[in-house]
């Protein structure tokens, strides 16, 4: 949380108009998915973040779409402007994606009824109101993240968008 400058006071904004001047490395004021991939990596030393690529995909199509652009090109890149809303959703999104992998016990990048339901306890932990109580709350959570539909599993795009609309929070993370 540290090096994602996302704090709305003075402090705050120097700093992001400072990362924005590290990562628009051509000066064109917009930032591509690449420049955001590249910045994490070599100006904010964020592996762990980097190495995340469903986490800063999601974060950049959300902070591109953040407020609409006076630029023809600026609704396909993130602007100045939405800068914030691209490390907030980099802080949340991240966070999501190390509960994905807490929950995903197999490895496979996508969630099984079984997984789910051995996860319920953890997911009314980090603030699941929607995980319920009773021997169905895992069939009836399973549905509504579409894994019926989905082959049998629950995707990562549809556990994040729930997990980020539940505003779950890890017990052990860093926000302070």
């Amino acid at each position: 949380a540290e090096a994602l400058p996302t704090a709305r006071d003075a402090a705050g904004r120097a700093a992001r108009k400072k990362l924005w001047r590290k990562l628009d490395i051509n000066g064109n004021g917009y930032l591509s998915l690449a420049e955001v991939d590249k910045g994490l990596r070599d100006q904010m030393k964020l592996d762990e973040l980097f190495g995340a690529k469903p986490v800063s995909m999601r974060a950049f199509q959300a902070a591109r779409k953040a407020r609409p652009s006076k630029s023809a090109r600026g609704d396909d890149y993130v602007e100045e402007g939405e800068l914030r809303t691209l490390l907030v959703g980099l802080r949340q999104t991240f966070e999501v994606y190390l509960m994905f992998n807490r929950v995903d016990t197999s490895d496979d990048f996508r969630l099984s009824l079984d997984e789910l339901a051995a996860a319920l306890p953890q997911l009314r932990a980090w603030g699941a109101a929607a995980a319920g109580e009773g021997e169905g709350a895992a069939a009836a959570l399973f549905a509504q993240l579409g894994g019926a539909a989905e082959g049998g599993h629950v995707l990562w795009a549809d556990f994040c968008a729930w997990a980020l609309a539940q505003k779950l929070a890890l017990e052990d993370d860093d926000d302070g």
